[in-house]
């Protein structure tokens, strides 16, 4: 229900957001795709419980979340250089087993998905490698701050630091749209902890890279 709101939410200030763009000059693209998520230093451990008793890792794999954006790319006619802004739902996590005691204090095995849901600020810019007729390749590079909008964890932080980096090529359909496709990577730049339950923990950082498509609003 959570991501369907979030969803939503998304949408409206996406339409928004390109309601905005005509007032001013430039183009918003709006784009969705796949991410997966890892982090670099394994076993992280989050300090969980069940039943009062210590969730232990054991090991932590890469996950597959959804990655939705909108870019605003102001408008710099004689530039290849364009400064963007935007936002997007940026979560981020792993698939993690472990083992744990159960109620009768038998050591037991556990699965356990873990997800955070982030969202996303960014600001950067664009670079224009190779402009044709048919297509063009970009390069874009961000910062993101990152808000965490889950319940709370206590030893996740609130607020986040990353940077991304963009490949985008832009297809020109003959009807006069543009279709884009957009490889990118992702990383933490600071911890995403606060803490360590423990001395054998590292720390927490993230990275997560995948594929997204989408196309322009233009005025």
């Amino acid at each position: 229900m959570k991501i369907k709101l979030l969803i939503t939410f998304f949408i409206l200030l996406s339409s928004e957001f390109g309601f905005t763009q005509s007032k001013l000059s430039g183009d918003v693209m709006i784009s969705g795709g796949i991410a997966k998520s890892d982090l670099y230093n394994k076993v992280f451990d989050l300090g969980l419980s069940s039943s009062d008793s210590k969730l232990i890792p054991q090991s932590q794999k890469s996950a597959y979340f959804l990655d939705l954006n909108a870019t605003y790319f102001f408008k710099a006619d004689k530039w290849k250089l364009k400064p963007v802004v935007g936002f997007g739902y940026t979560p981020i996590g792993f698939d993690e087993d472990g083992v744990t005691l159960n109620d009768s204090q038998k050591l037991v095995t556990y699965y356990l998905p873990v997800k955070f849901d982030f969202i996303s600020a960014f600001v950067g810019a664009s670079y224009t490698v190779i402009s044709k007729k048919e297509f063009k390749i970009k390069v874009i590079q961000t910062f993101n701050p990152m808000v965490h909008i889950n319940k709370p964890v206590s030893t996740v932080k609130k607020l986040g630091l990353s940077t991304r980096t963009n490949i985008v090529i832009d297809f020109m359909l003959k009807g006069g749209g543009v279709i884009d496709l957009s490889p990118y990577f992702q990383t933490a730049i600071i911890k995403f902890n606060r803490n360590k339950t423990n001395s054998a923990s590292p720390d927490f950082y993230p990275y997560r890279y995948g594929v997204t498509i989408g196309t322009y609003f233009k005025h």
